[in-house]
């Protein structure tokens, strides 16, 4: 995501660093999504539920707190 702060209003660099960011999530969430299977395979279902919520709460926190912390 710097990159496309690098790249100013060029649209395609853009387009191409966001897509670039998006391909790497991909990669990292495939070993996150895996590891709960690996830590505990009869529980992966509700560890799994469990991980899904609470980032829902952060995720759902995380606008409220940046409109507290910023003043425009």
């Amino acid at each position: 995501m710097v990159g496309i702060l690098l790249a100013g209003c060029d649209a395609i660099i853009n387009i191409l660093f966001f897509a670039l960011s998006l391909f790497s999530l991909g990669i990292a969430l495939s070993g996150i999504v895996i590891s709960g299977v690996d830590m505990a395979p009869v529980f992966s279902g509700s560890l799994m539920g469990v991980a899904t919520f609470v980032s829902g709460i952060a995720s759902a926190l995380v606008p409220v707190v940046t409109g507290l912390l910023t003043t425009h």
